[in-house]
């Protein structure tokens, strides 16, 4: 037990456990990923979303091009068919919620569903 913990249950006592559940929920790590190919017309589209999202959102955002190696492999696991294609996945690779093809989704849904898991 980390001293800090021991300091709160000692200060408000032992009925604190949903708050501390609450707490390691929000340790979880989100990924934001956009699976695009980088040679195509949506690629510029992709990389502006991006930039857009990582200011405002103070988020990384992981482009992943399907037609290396490891994108393909990447898009295989997770049924993707249509470019562009936004994820929002756990950091066990889980996906949270996907958004495929054209119009990539607005930034604030994205955010919401980040804090919202």
């Amino acid at each position: 037990m980390k001293k800090e913990e021991y300091l709160e249950i000692k200060r408000y006592g032992r009925g604190n456990q949903k708050k501390l559940q609450k707490e390691e929920k929000e340790e979880k790590r989100m990924r934001v990923v956009i699976v695009v190919k980088q040679h195509s017309e949506f690629a510029s589209e992709a990389e502006m979303w991006k930039r857009d999202f990582e200011y405002e959102a103070r988020k990384e955002v992981e482009l992943i091009d399907p037609e290396t190696i490891d994108g393909e492999m990447f898009a295989r696991a997770r049924d993707i068919v249509q470019y562009p294609t936004v994820l929002v996945l756990q950091d066990d690779g889980m996906v949270v919620k996907k958004w495929a093809g054209r119009p990539l989704p607005q930034i604030s849904e994205v955010k919401y569903v980040i804090r919202e898991v």
